[in-house]
């Protein structure tokens, strides 16, 4: 740079970030939306019985925007991994299906 001469951008500083419990800009990350999703699907009464992974992700999938990539089984394995290790989903396999039953209420 030379001397005497400002930088044009304006923005030298860090941009800070603000914390999303203070205050809220714009939707919601999707693996954020995707999380709520399945967890309320997981709280609601379709989870009395065993489900199958199409099952269960076509329903969480109907509280995603149509313009979004809904939930497949493979994205609904991964967020319902931790449910289970904590003992909130049980899930049974055969040939090659998963199916999942809710065992307690999230909170």
């Amino acid at each position: 740079m030379m001397a005497g001469k400002r930088s044009r951008n304006k923005r030298d500083n860090q941009f800070n970030v603000q914390d999303r419990s203070v205050r809220n800009h714009g939707p919601l990350p999707k693996r954020q939306r995707y999380q709520i999703a399945i967890v309320k699907t997981i709280n609601s009464d379709f989870m009395g019985e065993w489900r199958t992974t199409d099952e269960l992700s076509r329903e969480a999938s109907k509280s995603i925007p149509r313009h979004w990539k809904q939930i497949t089984p493979y994205v609904l394995g991964q967020i319902v991994r931790p449910l289970i290790r904590d003992g909130f989903v049980a899930k049974h396999k055969t040939n090659n299906v998963s199916s999942y039953r809710r065992r307690k209420f999230i909170k």
